[in-house]
């Protein structure tokens, strides 16, 4: 008589969570990315704002986060591999001056990865390892053109020895830090009177994204 009466009253103890999507979501290989419009600081914060943030200039090209400093509440990432990326924004050619100034801060660059609200350190990466042994750059004799570094190409990615876990709803931070002055023709057309936005500086975590649904 019990069992009867406790299943008709309309009262289940402890239930199942509703489904809408069967299993558990989906897992595939992706990127995770963040980065930075290069000026003249030295010390620059990574992973801190949005794809969507109408305030940031370029800010779909340096990050696909969707939210603020932490990754989704729906995913988590598993970073297999990182790599360094430095780009023109303004779609113009390079010039060889221009590629040396890069060659240049790359070599003088740390980058650091850290999440949780106590920003655990996850991972530090020098730009040296994306250079190749004796890297270089060189001109025509009109200045005018950069020749191809013909057997001098880097690592494109650092295949990580210790994967790096990030879950669901975390936070996630880090750093970009120059240790020589950044080259003016990266960030001003005038010899640093005004601040220009030239050049995209981004870290890519890549690896496999797991979404619940």
């Amino acid at each position: 008589m019990s069992d009867i009466w406790n299943n008709n009253t309309g009262v289940a103890v402890n239930p199942n969570d509703a489904v809408s999507f069967a299993g558990a979501g989906q897992i595939y290989n992706a990127d995770l990315f963040g980065g930075l419009v290069i000026t003249k600081e030295k010390v620059n914060s990574l992973f801190q704002f949005r794809k969507t943030d109408a305030s940031r200039a370029f800010a779909e090209i340096l990050t696909n986060l969707d939210e603020d400093g932490k990754i989704g509440s729906t995913m988590a990432f598993l970073v297999t591999h990182l790599g360094i990326r430095i780009f023109k924004l303004d779609g113009t050619v390079w010039t060889p001056a221009e590629a040396a100034a890069v060659k240049h801060l790359l070599a003088a660059s740390l980058v650091e990865v850290n999440y949780g609200a106590n920003k655990t350190k996850v991972g530090e990466f020098s730009g040296q390892h994306f250079l190749a042994p004796v890297d270089f750059v060189v001109s025509d004799n009109t200045a005018t053109a950069a020749a191809a570094n013909a057997g001098s190409a880097g690592s494109s990615f650092i295949k990580l020895s210790e994967k790096i876990q990030i879950q669901k709803n975390l936070q996630i931070g880090g750093s970009v830090r120059f240790a020589v002055d950044v080259p003016t023709i990266l960030w001003s057309d005038d010899g640093g009177t005004t601040v220009k936005p030239k050049f995209g500086f981004t870290v890519h975590m890549y690896g496999v994204k797991k979404v619940d649904a």
